[in-house]
């Protein structure tokens, strides 16, 4: 899928564009990992995405979909 990101001094944005996603996993951990996973289209192929933030983040911060 395509994944963008945006940042300011203390907001990280991340998008996964994946239209008809199912079976969505996703995680994001305190040290810096971003996960995502589904499948999609008719024929349910698997995407997955991972990766490595530079840094720790906060993971209690209210997520925007």
């Amino acid at each position: 899928p395509s994944v963008k990101w945006a940042q300011t001094s203390d907001v990280l944005y991340l998008t996964v564009e994946l239209p008809d996603a199912q079976d969505v996993k996703l995680k994001l951990e305190p040290e810096g990992k971003f996960y995502f996973s589904a499948t999609a289209g008719a024929e349910k192929i698997p995407y997955e995405v991972d990766i490595d933030l530079f840094d720790k983040i906060d993971v209690n911060v209210r997520a925007v979909t």
